[in-house]
């Protein structure tokens, strides 16, 4: 027996001298009422109701893990009868509990041999599957796998990859180099197996690994190694020719990182001309690369070719047109600065969209429209250090030294930062007496 009598219970036993089991069954026992019984309620589908219940997605994307404690009311044929939720944890999941609890049945509490009503508590867990628990143990199934085996060049090359998932990048390169050596390196015959595959997969996730340990050169190493399998292959193989892409656009990152700039440039244009969906993110890396060089005749290329993968961003027009503007393009760049200053919400985009236009039209020796464009920024903005130190550079141009010398102590006084800073104060120095 698991539970004592309430208080009220004892006093009718104690009185009528009635079997305890006839007083359990006169009513419906309160949620809190305790009662002796020879077992609780077991249910017996709990499972197909967890499966059920399954994990709310609203829980796994808010990382909401817990246990939800359910009580519930069971009559004598082991049926649901009522609930009340003894603890939540989230709404979302009280409500996946609450939706299926109906359907547990239950082995019925009994007391003295007989069945009886009673509430027991049922608790629903939910935990969050760490994945990188279930890796490991795969690399400890994969471990004893090889110990039976190995000379499993497969088996060698799993245990790679799954330890790479996990960051065990040192540990991987072992693994892959072990599969290398004992891949026997056949497909010189259609009928032959197949194994140049894993020797592709097995060096191009070597070079992936050091890519992670920073070792760019080792990198790059086994990446050409890898396309060097792949223009071996007899038998053309549909997995490989899929990963050509991610490999070409994973050495030109590793290229780039380890300053061949040309070499990089290279495989990302592979890329684009071979991936129409990976085309668009490898402009950026392009454009990383050309700022960096300060390149600024492919900037303009690369940025064409953004603005095809997303037509109607102002901001990408803007970008052009400066980098048209550092290349001599003048006349170029005013189309690009006009379509942020019409179709651009926001005023500081706007007001360097003018101020760069004016760059570009004092540069052609158009200084009147030049100041034009400066004056719309004023408008826009007149507390911009920027613009007046574009204005005194028309001025100067303009041989207006006096305006020029204003403008220029205006925009020192409002504040200019970094390269414009240093051409504000050189530009004073020439042309302004103090």
């Amino acid at each position: 027996m698991k539970r004592i009598l309430s208080s009220s219970l004892i006093i009718l036993s104690i009185y009528l001298l009635a079997p305890l089991s006839l007083i359990a069954q006169a009513e419906e026992p309160g949620i809190n009422d305790f009662i002796f019984v020879d077992k609780e309620p077991s249910p017996t589908n709990i499972s197909d109701i967890r499966n059920a219940i399954g994990y709310p997605e609203q829980a796994i994307e808010e990382n909401i893990q817990g246990t939800v404690v359910i009580r519930v009311l069971v009559d004598e044929s082991g049926n649901y009868v009522k609930h009340k939720i003894v603890k939540e944890i989230h709404p979302a999941l009280a409500e996946a509990v609450e939706a299926q609890i109906a359907n547990v049945k239950f082995e019925p509490a009994t007391q003295e041999g007989n069945a009886v009503k009673y509430w027991v508590n049922l608790p629903f867990p939910f935990k969050l599957v760490d994945e990188e628990d279930i890796i490991r143990e795969q690399i400890e199934e994969l471990t004893q796998e090889i110990q039976a085996a190995p000379e499993d060049y497969v088996l060698w090359h799993k245990r790679g990859v799954q330890r790479s998932r996990v960051r065990d990048y040192a540990d991987a390169v072992v693994d892959f180099e072990e599969s290398i050596r004992l891949n026997p390196k056949k497909n010189k015959k259609k009928k032959a197996k197949n194994t140049y595959e894993y020797l592709f997969y097995a060096q191009y996730s070597k070079g992936a690994a050091y890519v992670q340990m920073e070792k760019f050169d080792e990198a790059i190493a086994d990446y050409d190694m890898a396309l060097s399998y792949a223009t071996e292959m007899a038998v053309e193989d549909e997995g490989v020719q899929g990963t050509l892409s991610t490999l070409y656009l994973e050495r030109g990152y590793a290229k780039g990182l380890s300053g061949d700039y040309d070499g990089a440039k290279k495989d990302y244009r592979w890329v684009i001309a071979n991936d129409e969906e990976a085309k668009c993110g490898v402009y950026r890396l392009l454009a990383d690369i050309g700022i960096e060089e300060k390149n600024y005749a492919d900037l303009v290329g690369i940025y064409d070719g953004l603005l095809e993968c997303e037509p109607g961003d102002e901001m990408l027009n803007y970008s052009r047109g400066f980098y048209k503007l550092q290349n001599g393009q003048n006349k170029e760049s005013l189309s690009d600065f006009a379509i942020v200053t019409e179709k651009s919400e926001t005023r500081l985009m706007q007001i360097a969209a003018h101020n760069h236009a004016a760059m570009a039209y004092m540069n052609m020796g158009e200084l009147d429209n030049a100041l034009t464009e400066l004056e719309k920024s004023f408008v826009l903005n007149s507390l911009l250090g920027q613009t007046y130190l574009f204005k005194a550079k028309v001025l100067i141009q303009k041989g207006s030294s006096d305006e020029a010398c204003k403008a220029l102590r205006r925009g020192l006084a409002i504040g200019l930062e970094g390269d414009e800073l240093e051409e504000g104060e050189k530009l004073l120095k020439e042309n302004c007496a103090e």
